[in-house]
């Protein structure tokens, strides 16, 4: 069957969206200082404020050339134009890395609190039926909690954006 004018520009999009992630980074081809030294130099915050978290990293970006303690095959991660064992690559890798994780933790914990925002809408149900139909400040409260759960609800079932700077640039 012949594809719509529409899934046409879709293939098209997607082709697009698929080279682009193979192209090498060109924000690298004119870097002289090498990262490690740059990292030295100005300093690095990351490492505290994983620390806060619990979260400790193995090395250091101020090294040359990155040992890392798990037995990944690194050759073979695909990211073109990125040499994982140097600071500058190993940095590009956990910017992607800490985004997933972060996007995957944030899911659970939005997951984990729907579910308890859903139950307690339940149960304020539950309570609001049992009530007298002449009890109207009790019904008018029940109705307000009611009211108050959906929309903490609502908020959570938003998406939030967090601006970060790019660090690759793709294609032209």
């Amino acid at each position: 069957m012949a594809l719509t004018p529409a899934e046409k520009q879709k293939a098209y999009r997607k082709r697009q969206k698929d080279a682009r992630k193979k192209a090498p980074d060109q924000s690298t081809a004119f870097i002289k200082l090498p990262f490690h030294e740059y990292v030295a130099r100005h300093g690095l915050g990351m490492e505290e404020n994983l620390d806060a978290a619990g979260i400790h990293i193995s090395g250091s970006l101020e090294d040359a050339v990155q040992v890392f303690e798990t037995e990944a095959d690194w050759d073979s991660f695909d990211t073109p134009g990125i040499d994982i064992k140097t600071s500058l690559g190993r940095a590009t890798i956990m910017v992607g890395s800490l985004l997933d994780a972060a996007t995957e933790l944030a899911g659970v914990i939005n997951d984990f609190k729907l579910a308890e925002v859903d139950t307690a809408i339940e149960n304020a149900f539950t309570a609001s039926a049992g009530l007298r139909r002449d009890d109207v400040e009790g019904l008018k409260a029940s109705y307000a909690e009611i009211d108050r759960l959906k929309a903490i609800q609502t908020q959570l079932r938003k998406q939030v954006r967090r601006m970060i700077p790019a660090t690759q640039v793709k294609g032209e």
